[in-house]
């Protein structure tokens, strides 16, 4: 174990505070700091933000100050609602928590220790996972607590923690290794127990869970008991998966979401995780849609919480067509990219509910790791009644680059999660080109654990002249933290439920058809060549099951390619594409269909 203390680091006031910086649709809004990195978290954005008992508000950002991304540091902030005004709080009290130049994707949660409440941030640095402990409560003098990675091949990245009522420190990372080939990553658990004075921790030696596609992964402690719970994405095919499966966009989809509760927080026997969300797997000699199994699959997202010692997630599903005969490589038919659905469970009913609704065509652009409906997280008040944030986007709402702008939602659910209100848009800041500040893309929302009289909302906010996670542009950008009065809300009584008796298995997308047993389609082909023999010009037709990347090219009998004809993005359904073969020689010709690993030949006939 090995702890650096920083030193405490008030930030200069640069810019003009003021109690309401742009306007929303409930509650007012302050600025806790500014950074020019965008992508706070790269998937499950965990809690950002900490309320406490005795009024306090604490924050963690991940900052840079300038478009070298190369450089990024952990922020703290805080505030009480019985030391003044907040703006001014916020304006005067920003430190630093890290003493790295590398550090990244910070999270929070609150160690209470007799009268005191410490401030916890988790993050990473140098090849390790990291947690600071505040030196009292709301200073922003951190002492680091540095854990070492599993080997020295791996790199702890993305890490999530929880502290339990035992002040036992329970961390979570994904650890990536590349090792002159592509980029390996698993899942990673360390426990640490502090002295009675804080200021000495034993760090476990990092439990490798097992091997994982991408970084979705959260750890959470209940409040009333020992208990700790841990929940990831588990890939169906395995890590790495068989040849077909291997560096494709399908294989970080096709995942179940995995939860294991530690009774204790001392004993995890991760064999015995359970299975949420349990794919059905497609069957052709099934009838009609049930032949497709489940079409959806956990993308990106988890946040966890408990209600008493009951534990509750929500996350986000994208469409999943699963190939029912095998005939296409990998077995996918199709997947979406944005269309997408909000799903909750808990351990008590073993139930999944649906939360939000986002399966509706979307033209704007969006970067990779942002779906229509995404980033959910979860609030609980004293009775029990759960509030979940996330973000949403649509067509309409675009900046001037046509990038889609999200917005800040909020459901909420009386009876344990088993119903959700339809969503209230809580900021509603549509670009407009000709305001003045269109600061309106709002992304990686954070909810306060503790809902009391208000909703403590954090996230980051994007100029209209910003970019996305894909894009290059750089821009400055606000992490706002918005406080909403509970009761200026829409009761929930006055709120319809959406999309009634909607279930999680076996209701699939829009795009699947009618059923395929018994008479299983052709999933791609070239339909046609007409005329066939030609003499100058002939047009090919063609057929894809699903939306997806093609290439057709055109060969003569040695092999040698004579035209390219499509090489990029088709949708699903019937197509057609001239063949112009004037100035060719009379021969024959093979012309081929390339997607997805397969590929279709058709024979060509010219002659002049």
């Amino acid at each position: 174990m090995k702890f650096i203390r920083t030193q405490y680091l008030i930030l200069p006031l640069l810019i003009l505070w003021i109690s309401s910086l742009h306007a929303v649709n409930y509650g007012e809004t302050f600025e806790v700091g500014t950074t020019f990195w965008h992508a706070q978290q790269n998937s499950t954005v965990g809690k950002m933000i900490a309320r406490d008992e005795r009024g306090g508000t604490h924050f963690v950002w991940t900052k840079t100050y300038d478009a070298d991304q190369d450089k990024r540091e952990i922020y703290f902030n805080f505030c009480d609602d019985g030391e003044g005004d907040i703006a001014d709080q916020l304006g005067d009290n920003a430190s630093r928590v890290d003493e790295a130049e590398r550090a990244g994707y910070g999270s929070i949660d609150l160690l209470r220790d007799e009268d005191e409440i410490l401030a916890t941030c988790f993050y990473h640095f140098f090849g390790r996972a990291v947690m600071a402990l505040d030196f009292s409560r709301g200073w922003g003098d951190f002492m680091e607590i540095l854990f070492d990675p599993p080997d020295q091949r791996s790199s702890p990245l993305v890490v999530k923690g929880s502290i339990d009522i035992n002040r036992h420190a329970h961390l979570a990372a994904s650890t990536h290794t590349m090792q002159g080939g592509p980029i390996s990553f698993g899942l990673a658990m360390w426990h640490a127990e502090p002295n009675d004075g804080l200021d000495d921790w034993s760090v476990s030696h990092p439990v490798v869970i097992e091997n994982t596609i991408g970084m979705t992964h959260r750890v959470q402690a209940s409040r009333s008991s020992a208990r700790v719970s841990l929940a990831w994405h588990h890939n169906l095919v395995g890590v790495p998966g068989p040849e077909e499966w291997q560096n494709t966009a399908p294989h970080s989809m096709n995942n179940d979401l995995y939860l294991y509760e530690s009774p204790d927080g001392d004993e995890w026997e991760f064999d015995d995780a359970v299975n949420v969300t349990r794919t059905i797997p497609a069957d052709h000699e099934l009838d009609g849609v049930y032949a497709y199994g489940d079409t959806l699959r956990p993308f990106n997202d988890v946040d966890l919480i408990y209600v008493d010692d009951v534990v509750h997630a929500v996350f986000t599903t994208r469409g999943f067509i699963p190939d029912p005969t095998g005939a296409v490589s990998p077995p996918v038919i199709d997947w979406t990219t944005k269309e997408s659905f909000i799903w909750h469970w808990d351990s008590d009913s073993d139930t999944l509910t649906l939360v939000a609704d986002g399966w509706y065509e979307n033209s704007g652009v969006m970067s990779s790791l942002n779906s229509n409906v995404d980033r959910p997280s979860l609030g609980v008040d004293e009775d029990g009644t759960l509030y979940c944030i996330f973000r949403q986007v649509t067509g309409d709402d675009e900046d001037e680059n046509g990038a889609c702008n999200g917005e800040i939602m909020l459901s909420v659910s009386t009876d344990d999660g088993i119903t959700w209100s339809e969503a209230v848009n809580l900021t509603g800041t549509v670009f407009d080109e000709d305001e003045e500040e269109n600061l309106v893309d709002e992304n990686f929302p954070s909810l306060a654990e503790l809902v009391d009289d208000y909703l403590h909302i954090y996230y980051l906010l994007v100029p209209a002249e910003g970019g996305g996670l894909d894009e290059d542009l750089v821009t400055e950008n606000q992490m706002i933290y918005q406080r909403v009065p509970v009761e200026d809300l829409p009761g929930v009584d006055d709120l319809e439920m959406p999309r009634d008796d909607f279930k999680y298995h076996n209701r699939p997308p829009q795009s699947v058809g009618p059923g395929i047993a018994g008479n299983p389609p052709e999933l791609l082909r070239i339909d046609s060549v007409h005329p066939n023999p030609f003499n100058a010009v002939s047009m090919l037709s063609y057929t894809l099951p699903g939306s997806m990347n093609i290439k057709i090219t055109i060969f003569d009998l040695g092999g040698v390619v004579v035209s390219e004809l499509q090489d990029g993005f088709m949708a699903a359904g019937t197509h057609q594409v001239t063949i112009d073969a004037r100035g060719w020689p009379t021969g024959v010709y093979i012309a081929s269909l390339e997607a997805r690993g397969k590929v279709v030949n058709t024979k060509l006939i010219l002659i002049r």
